[in-house]
């Protein structure tokens, strides 16, 4: 069997139990390999070489016995499965069926758009071998799950685009050599145990452990471009106490129930969203910066403090909402509107700043 190019081989058996076997690459590598049956699946008994495009628009692939390698691109209508490797040279793996590789790599190297509408499942994911500069561009509303590793490798640059990126994984399940930018992704740590989180270009970072008490260390670098979540059925604890970042939230943040965030004792952050704690925030002695220019954004402190609050958002309104606030230190109103019926108590007595302090109920204390 020669694959001639622009040629085109289509199984379309409505059973399973079907096996391509011998040799599959080098003289006998598929041009275009269409899998396009109702029921069907199929395997590989040998490493298969498709020279341009793959697609399963029926059926199941499995890939447990040998590798793939696919030099252009991949379509997943139907199932593609297994524990082999496969390798996607040509940058693109798009559709709306399902992918669960339960062990080996999955490797996309080259340019291209990646994901689908339905979940999908990896055992370590990995963009780009190491050298040229190409793109990939999540899409599509689906979650991926990475049980071992998501790498992007050197010069490789991944946009996350509306995908969820769910990393269950311990240790450092994320790997960023290369760039990655959030687009309007969410990314998604929801180990049980540890993990150390990576330093990447995130829109949402989310931690959501399924079960038990973990703790989540970030880098020393670290700005969220969308919302810092902490949630999940487990009780997390997140801490830049290890690392000192110079913290940066774009949008909201969120500490759930049980959960816990330990501030940097060296550095501050910034929030330009509002602020929600139903757990525990530690302070660390130092400062929280609210920074949004437009709207109304609530503080809501639970039954935590801040050290160090400063108001510097020209044109937002900052609400302090459900519960009394207090500030162990100083509070600082630079720009914007701090507003509110709650109790405000500010224990180191300073209250600094141009901005405006207009509270239509509660008690303002200083201490």
């Amino acid at each position: 069997f020669t694959g001639t190019s622009g040629s085109t081989i289509t199984f379309d058996s409505v059973s399973g139990g079907k096996t391509l076997s011998g040799t599959l690459n080098g003289a006998s590598a598929f041009y275009n390999l269409v899998f396009d049956g109702v029921s069907g699946g199929w395997s590989n008994s040998t490493a298969l070489l498709v020279n341009n495009n793959l697609s399963i628009n029926n059926g199941a692939l499995d890939n447990s016995t040998a590798d793939i390698t696919v030099t252009g691109n991949v379509s997943v209508g139907g199932t593609l499965q297994g524990t082999g490797n496969l390798t996607v040279n040509g940058g693109g793996v798009t559709g709306n069926g399902t992918i669960n590789m339960s062990a080996g790599t999955f490797l996309v190297d080259g340019t291209g758009n990646f994901g689908g509408n339905s979940a999908w499942i990896f055992n370590n994911l990995t963009f780009g071998d190491g050298s040229g500069a190409t793109t990939v561009t999540g899409t599509g509303t689906g979650g991926i799950t990475i049980n071992n590793t998501l790498t992007v490798a050197l010069a490789q640059i991944v946009n996350g685009g509306t995908n969820t990126w769910i990393l269950p994984a311990t240790g450092t399940p994320f790997v960023v050599t290369g760039t990655f930018t959030g687009g309007t992704s969410t990314v998604s740590y929801r180990n049980a145990t540890s993990a150390t989180i990576t330093t990447a270009g995130y829109n949402n970072l989310d931690f959501s452990p399924a079960s038990g008490t973990p703790t989540y260390t970030l880098p020393a670098t670290l700005v969220v471009g969308g919302n810092l979540t902490i949630g999940g059925v487990g009780n997390a604890t997140v801490t830049a106490a290890t690392n000192d970042p110079t913290l940066t939230v774009t949008g909201n943040m969120t500490i759930g129930s049980g959960d816990i965030f330990i501030a940097s004792d060296v550095n501050d952050a910034s929030v330009g969203g509002s602020w929600a704690n139903s757990g525990t925030f530690t302070h660390n002695n130092r400062k929280v910066t609210f920074t949004a220019t437009s709207g109304t954004k609530t503080i809501t402190s639970g039954s935590s403090q801040f050290y160090n609050l400063e108001i510097n958002g020209s044109g937002g309104t900052f609400q302090v909402s459900s519960n009394a606030l207090t500030v162990a230190n100083d509070l600082t109103v630079n720009a914007g509107t701090l507003s509110g019926t709650q109790d405000i108590t500010v224990n180191g007595g300073d209250v600094l700043g141009d901005g405006t302090i207009n509270l239509t109920g509660g008690m303002f204390t200083l201490d």
